[in-house]
This record gives C-alpha cells, structure tokens and sequence, in this order.
C-alpha cells in the first residue's frame, strides 16, 4: 500500500516501500543454469533525481558484482547496467569492526534513471527517513531464499512482508539496531535472504534501516538492522563524488538494570 509523505520542500507524493525491493541473482555464464543466487535483498532509492541500489555485501559471495542482475520491476523483463559499486573501505574510529561495512551502494550506468524503474525507486529525502525509537512498529520486504525459484527459463522470487518492533540499539555497534517479530504460525521456517531488504517505520511513516542478518527460533523472529542515518551518509559521499566522508552521531542504548 502506498503511503502518503511530503517532502522537505512541500510537495506531497505517494510510494510503497516494497515495491522497490529486488531480489538479488547472478549471471553465471553457465549455458543451462543461466542464474543464481545465495539467497539476498536489494531496493532501488532515488536521491536527488538520480537512482542507486542498496544492498549487503555478503549476498555477493563468490560472484561477482558485474555479474548481478537487478531488474527494472520486483518481476521484471529488463536488467539494469552497472557504473560502480561503493562501500565504506577504511573505517575509523567507531566504525572500526561495525556492521557499515558490510553496506554496498551500486550506482547504475548513465542511461539508468527514474524511468528505467517505472518510479518504483524509494525516494529519500529528509522527510521520508528517519532513525527508529524503542517501540517502533518496523516493516520489512525482503526475499525468501528457501521459497524462491530460480530455473531454466524460470525465476521466481518468494517476497515476503515482516512485522517487527523496534528494540533499539543493543550492542556497541553504533550503526546497528535490533528488532524483534513474533508471529502465531510463521508460515516459513528460515528468513534466510532478506539480507538487504529495506526497513520501514510504519510508526513514523518513513525508511528506516536495512537488514543485515536474521534468524528465527520458533515463533520468535529476530533481525539486526544498519540505522538508515548511516545508509544515507554514503550514499550522499557517492552522489557527491567524495572519495571519503567523516561524520559523527549519537546513539541511544537500552540501559539494562536489575534488582539489586
């Protein structure tokens, strides 16, 4: 469903979330097994007018990135052509050994705009994201590797819709947040793949983070996800040409108290 947002400068536009979302699958060069994945997420955002892919790096795996397809739809018959890929090489500081790592942002040839994805990019704008708080209500589209398709002349993604709330920042990793699901009768017995799958604060009604990792115990869901904030300063350093960027935050962390 599409939600109604305006943005910084007054205008008032309507988007989905989900259906920026990309399955993640390669080409393998293999004459009958012409794609495949590892399981993995990507979505499409629009900054500035202009279109970038977000994604983990680790659902690349063993491929590589000029393999990728990311297509013009979620089902889709055009892939798009790559320029680069971007992410964060020599962290310092606290961001030394952090989840920001393992952020990639694709941008795509000069010839790949808006259009190219019938306007299905998520268009990020001061208004349209946003840092979770404690108590959130979180949605996540991302693809179900087990469920998803991918054969000869066949593919087949499974997406899925997840509900989470939001657990805060708990852990000393100041890029990353942790939300918890709870569902009576998962119809799925792993989320693996919905590494990079977007986060949206259905609570705040904006883009929030994207998923790193996940797991599942029972009925009990839990993922860690990249704090958009963090997202968006590399993706602004890569609009802008810049080779590095520095940039300083505050972070809220659960204080855990027990009787004495």
């Amino acid at each position: 469903m599409k939600k109604t947002q305006v943005l910084a400068s007054g205008v008032t536009i309507r988007q989905d979330f989900r259906e920026a979302v990309r399955a993640v699958f390669f080409q393998t060069g293999v004459e009958y097994w012409q794609y495949a994945t590892h399981g993995g997420t990507l979505y499409v955002v629009n900054h500035q007018g202009k279109v970038y892919g977000v994604t983990c790096g680790h659902v690349r795996k063993d491929f590589e990135w000029r393999q990728i397809v990311i297509t013009d739809k979620k089902i889709g018959t055009r892939a798009a052509g790559l320029k680069n890929v971007y992410y964060p090489s020599t962290p310092r500081h606290a961001a030394v050994g952090t989840d920001i790592e393992d952020l990639a942002v694709i941008e795509f040839a000069d010839d790949v705009g808006p259009t190219f994805f019938a306007d299905t990019a998520y268009i990020i704008d001061k208004r349209t994201v946003r840092t979770s708080s404690i108590g959130d209500a979180l949605q996540v589209a991302g693809v179900l590797k087990a469920p998803t398709q991918i054969d000869q002349g066949l593919i087949a993604p499974q997406f899925c819709p997840l509900e989470f709330a939001d657990q805060g920042a708990a852990s000393e990793d100041p890029t990353l947040r942790q939300a918890i699901g709870v569902y009576e009768r998962p119809d799925f017995e792993e989320v693996v793949g919905i590494s990079g799958s977007p986060v949206f604060n259905v609570t705040a009604n904006a883009l929030c983070g994207m998923v790193v990792r996940g797991g599942l115990h029972g009925n009990r869901c839990t993922i860690w996800y990249v704090d958009f904030f963090d997202i968006l300063k590399l993706i602004q350093a890569v609009h802008k040409g810049e080779l590095e960027t520095e940039y300083r935050k505050e972070v809220l962390r659960k204080v855990l108290t027990r009787d004495a």
